[in-house]
């Protein structure tokens, strides 16, 4: 009997010093959350919400810092993140929600693999709409399929969501030209405001909102999560059955929200750390009433839910494939 306490006592107190180097190893560090975007839009934002609130849950109370890296529609920042930063749980990465589709189409600058990324969490899962000028002859979907001129409608580059959005409603046959090169949904609006286009894709969050509820813009069609209840949703219009497929598979990132991951690799004690602080600090009312003043809603999705629509969008089979990269132009 003395021996098996003994034992126990012994177990104990060799795991003891791991678990507490595991959680004072953030004392006196600093975790770099890197942005895939540009400064001022909602990835931002999030990043730098979580950057502000998530500290104080993580024993050590390290500094957070948000470095944006944006670049060829996201890529740039998960390649970076995935192939150079050290798994040492002190690199963090807001990437492009959608940034599992350029893996399944096999795009040739895909240097990851999204199974592999550690998966901390969610932040929000917003609505995607594609909204048009008010004033324009088109006002449903139904008008946008019978134009007569295609409708200019602004989105950042090819690979990016804004851009894939019209790209794909192009190949279910509406009538659309796409307007590249907006680095930003801010730039985007303001290309509006200037009448470089009449329509234009994006989450509806933040600087979206405002020309929304002012009647500058009309919704035409809603994704992910629904708003507008006189709005219809991509399953809802009427197309194709291999249509339908396909923005099945591009809408599914929406419903991920706005993954936070880390490089292969990370300890899994630290990993449980971080997981731990994004569920306390996404659900922190101080951090509620910042997004709030932000037009940012928290909704937040575990690690587990979004690795496994990450990992669902890479696992289509060869016959859905081939469409998609058909329908994206994608050779």
């Amino acid at each position: 009997m003395l021996q098996r306490v003994l034992f126990l006592l012994l177990g104990a107190c060799l795991l003891l010093p791991v678990k507490l180097w595991s959680q004072d190893f953030y004392q006196g560090k600093t975790v770099r959350i890197i942005n895939y975007s540009k400064p001022g839009d909602s990835y931002d934002a999030w990043a730098r919400l979580m950057a502000r609130h998530m500290p104080r849950y993580v024993p050590g109370n390290p500094a957070m810092i948000v470095e944006n890296l944006p670049g060829a529609g996201g890529l740039v920042a998960v390649n970076e993140v995935y192939n150079r930063a050290k798994p040492d749980g002190l690199t963090l990465l807001f990437p492009p929600r959608h940034f599992a589709v350029p893996q399944l189409v096999g795009e040739k600058n895909v240097k990851y693999d999204v199974a592999k990324f550690i998966y901390i969490g969610s932040a929000d899962s917003e609505p995607y709409i594609l909204g048009i000028r008010a004033k324009h002859l088109v006002k449903s979907l139904g008008d946008l399929r019978r134009a007569a001129e295609p409708v200019r409608c602004a989105s950042t580059g090819k690979g990016a969501t804004s851009y894939d959005f019209l790209a794909l409603l192009n190949w279910a046959g509406f009538k659309i030209r796409i307007v590249s090169g907006y680095a930003s949904k801010g730039e985007q609006l303001l290309a509006f405001e200037r009448g470089e286009v009449d329509c234009v894709p994006g989450t509806y969050s933040g600087s979206f909102i405002p020309p929304v509820e002012r009647g500058d813009i009309k919704p035409l069609v809603q994704m992910g999560a629904k708003i507008f209840a006189d709005v219809p949703e991509i399953p809802d219009v009427e197309m194709s059955s291999d249509a339908k497929t396909l923005f099945r598979i591009f809408s599914s990132p929406l419903k991920a929200g706005r993954p936070i991951v880390g490089p292969p690799g990370i300890p899994a004690e630290r990993v449980q750390i971080l997981r731990h602080a994004f569920e306390k600090a996404i659900r922190d009312p101080d951090l509620a009433g910042e997004a709030k003043k932000q037009q940012l809603e928290p909704a937040p999705l575990s690690a587990e839910e979004v690795a496994k629509i990450q990992r669902d969008i890479i696992t289509q089979p060869e016959k859905v494939l081939k469409a998609y990269k058909e329908a994206l132009d994608i050779r």
